[in-house]
C-alpha cells in the first residue's frame, strides 16, 4: 500500500470523518431503494413487467402479444389498468419464457429478486473491473456511489429489463477484460442485446473494432438467430403480428416515445433529441444534431490508439466502456431508467481517483450519483403542474430547455468529459490493429494479474 495516501487502501484508515459520511449516503441510498423502489414495486405492480409478462404469456399460448385487449385479459382481473403498450421484438418474449410459465404473484417476486440482485452483482462485477477492494475507501465510495443512482431505482419500480441488461454487458466486459469464459462472455452480450438492442448492442461493435471479431460476431448472430426464430414462430401462428406491431410503434398510443409535439410526456425522454427538440421545435434537425454530435465522437473513439501518456490499459477500459455507454444512452430513444449505465463513468471516476486525487474530470463524473437521485426530470414537471414554486412556470426558455431537461445535458456534460480525456490520451488510428494480425494495441496487450 502507498505511504503517502495510506487510508486508500483501507476504509477503516479512511478516517471518522470518510467513514461518517459514506455511512450517511449508504443509509440514504437504501432507503431510497426501499421506499422508492421496492415498496413501490410492491404497491403498483411495475407496470412495465406486466406488460412483458401478459406479451410473453400470450406469446407461449400462440396469441397476438401486440394487441392491447389480450394483453388486459391475461391480467386485467388481477392488475387493471397498470399495462401499456407491448413494443418489444420478439425475442423477448423466447428469453422471458421461463418467467412465463410461472402464476403472476410468483413471477413478480422473482422478478423484483432478480432486479434487487442484478444491482447487487453489478456492482460486484464493477469492483472486480476496477480492482477495489468493497472494504477499501474507494471500493467503498464506488459502491456507494452505484446505489445512489436513480435510474436503477426506477427500474425496480417499473419491473424494467435494464438492471438485468447491465448485468449481462457487466459480465461479457469483465471476462472479456480477463481473457476467459469467452463462449459465455458471447451470450451475455447476445442476451442482452436481444432485450435491449439500443443499450447493449454499441458494445459489441466497440469489441470488434477492439481485436474480438469473434466474441461480437457470435454474440451479433446469437441475438439475431433468438429474435428470427421467435418472429418465425409468432409468424406461423399470428401471422399479421408485424402489421399490428408496426401500427403500435407509429401509432399516437405510442407518441410516448416519440420526439414531437403531440408527445404529452416529452420530458420523462432522456436522450439527446429530446433537449434540442425543446430548443429547435423541429424533430428532424432535434435528431440530426444529437447524431452531429455523437456519432463523430464514436468513430474517433472507436478508431484510437493510446498516445505516448497512455500507460494505464485498465483506466483505457473503463473510459472507452463509458464514452460507448453514453454514446448509447443519448443518440437513440432513452427514459431515466436506461440509464443505469451510467455506472460506467462512474466506476472510471473513482478508478482515476484512486490513482490521482487531483483528477477534475473524475471528480466532476462522481457528482453524477448524487444529481441523479431522483428523476429530476419528472420532479420538476411536478413542481410546475402543483405550483411548488411560484417563480417556476415553465414558459419560459429556459425552464423549458435547460431546467426540463437538464438530465439530458448532465449526459451530455459526462461524455463531454470523457471525450476530452480520450482525445488527450490516444490519437486517431484507421488501423487501429498492430502488425501481428489483429491483436489490438490499447489494453488487450496487457494482462489482467489475477
Amino acid at each position: 500500500m502507498n505511504s503517502r495516501n495510506a487510508w486508500e487502501g483501507s476504509l477503516v484508515q479512511a478516517g471518522p470523518l470518510r467513514i461518517f459520511i459514506l455511512s450517511i449516503l449508504v443509509i440514504v441510498a437504501l432507503l431510497l431503494t426501499w421506499f422508492n423502489g421496492i415498496a413501490n414495486a410492491l404497491n403498483q405492480s411495475m407496470m412495465d413487467f406486466n406488460t412483458l409478462y401478459a406479451g410473453t404469456r400470450l406469446f407461449m399460448e400462440g396469441g397476438n402479444p401486440y394487441y392491447a385487449a389480450p394483453l388486459h385479459e391475461v391480467l386485467g382481473p388481477i392488475v387493471p389498468n397498470r399495462m401499456s403498450v407491448q413494443i418489444t421484438l420478439p425475442g423477448v418474449f423466447g428469453v422471458l419464457t421461463p418467467i412465463g410459465l410461472l402464476d403472476h404473484h410468483s413471477a413478480s417476486m422473482i422478478w423484483l429478486l432478480m432486479n434487487i440482485v442484478s444491482i447487487l452483482l453489478s456492482i460486484a462485477v464493477l469492483l472486480k473491473l476496477t480492482s477495489l477492494r468493497w472494504d477499501s475507501y474507494h471500493g467503498a465510495l464506488l459502491i456507494v456511489a452505484c446505489l445512489l443512482l436513480g435510474p436503477s431505482r426506477m427500474g425496480i419500480r417499473q419491473g424494467q429489463l435494464d438492471n438485468m441488461v447491465l448485468l449481462f454487458v457487466l459480465l461479457a466486459a469483465l471476462w472479456v477484460w480477463q481473457a476467459r469464459w469467452r463462449m459465455a462472455s458471447a451470450v451475455m452480450l447476445a442476451v442482452a442485446m436481444t432485450l435491449k438492442p439500443t443499450s447493449a448492442g454499441l458494445f459489441s461493435i466497440y469489441l470488434f473494432c477492439r481485436g474480438r471479431k469473434l466474441l461480437a460476431l457470435s454474440s451479433l448472430v446469437l441475438s439475431g438467430t433468438i429474435i428470427a426464430a421467435c418472429a418465425l414462430i409468432l409468424t406461423l401462428r399470428v401471422p399479421e403480428w408485424w402489421v399490428v406491431w408496426a401500427e403500435v410503434v407509429a401509432s399516437e398510443e405510442n407518441n410516448f416515445n416519440k420526439v414531437n409535439e403531440l408527445n404529452p410526456s416529452l420530458e420523462l425522454v432522456t436522450h439527446l433529441a429530446a433537449g434540442f427538440f425543446a430548443a429547435f421545435k423541429s424533430g428532424t434537425w432535434a435528431s440530426l444534431a444529437g447524431y452531429a454530435i455523437c456519432l463523430p465522437i464514436l468513430a474517433r473513439t472507436l478508431f484510437s490508439r493510446p498516445s505516448e501518456n497512455q500507460d494505464d490499459p485498465r483506466e483505457a477500459y473503463l473510459r472507452e466502456l463509458s464514452i460507448i455507454a453514453m454514446v448509447g444512452l443519448l443518440v437513440v430513444y432513452h427514459r431515466f431508467y436506461s440509464a443505469v449505465f451510467l455506472v460506467f463513468p462512474v466506476a472510471w471516476a473513482v478508478y482515476v481517483i484512486s490513482r490521482d486525487r487531483a483528477s477534475l474530470s473524475a471528480w466532476i463524473m462522481l457528482a453524477v450519483p448524487l444529481l441523479t437521485i431522483v428523476n429530476g426530470q419528472a420532479a420538476f414537471g411536478a413542481v410546475v403542474d402543483r405550483h411548488l414554486i411560484s417563480f417556476l412556470t415553465g414558459e419560459t426558455w429556459f425552464e423549458q430547455v435547460v431546467l426540463q431537461f437538464h438530465f439530458v445535458w448532465l449526459q451530455l456534460l459526462v461524455l463531454i468529459v470523457l471525450f476530452v480525456e480520450q482525445l488527450r490520451k490516444t490519437r486517431l488510428s484507421l488501423n487501429v490493429f498492430d502488425e501481428r494480425g489483429g491483436v489490438p494495441t490499447l489494453f488487450f496487450s496487457r494482462r489482467l494479474k489475477r
